[in-house]
């Protein structure tokens, strides 16, 4: 997946696709907030944006609709603690099924390919993907950019990565 997005970040998205604000549910009861694009195609390759620590789903906006006018369905997310999800930045342990949860959610669409959902994140969000990802196998595919061995204990060492071996990283 993350040789496909490098090609995709040249795709013009559709005039005024600004997607629809949603909520799901998180871990522990906690409401996430999210944003989701919706692909014309059906049914579509889908993918789950996680933004940096201290950020919003926001940050994904522009790549969200370029993903969008490419047929890959999005749901950008705001962690917990973020932008309009409840909940307590402090704890990180928790966005990792806060982030299982979400693909959860995108799975259930209707237009969304179950069997071809991917997870990008940056910094502290590309831990949460790595984190997700290794025990969720329905995710097919990471983008992680900037991660941390151990990002404020969020530690993905080599048994994480091994749980992720034949999947597109």
């Amino acid at each position: 997946m993350a040789l496909a997005l490098t090609g995709l970040f040249v795709v013009t998205a559709p005039a005024g696709a600004a997607g629809r604000a949603v909520t799901l549910p998180g871990a522990g009861g906690v409401t996430l907030g999210g944003q989701f694009y919706e692909a014309t195609g059906r049914p579509a390759p889908a993918v789950v944006l996680v933004h940096m620590r201290s950020r919003t789903r926001a940050d994904w906006h522009d790549i969200a609709q370029q993903l969008e006018g490419a047929g890959i369905t999005v749901l950008a997310i705001d962690l917990r603690g973020h932008g309009t999800s409840g909940g307590s930045a402090a704890s990180q342990a928790e966005m990792v099924p806060d982030l299982r949860a979400a693909v959860q959610w995108l799975s259930t669409r209707p237009a969304v390919r179950a069997d071809a959902i991917g997870v990008v994140g940056a910094s502290l969000g590309a831990n949460l993907a790595l984190l997700a990802a290794a025990d969720q196998p329905s995710i097919r595919a990471v983008a992680a950019v900037s991660p941390s061995l151990d990002y404020r204990g969020l530690r993905v060492g080599p048994e994480v990565m091994k749980k992720l071996a034949g999947r597109g990283v």
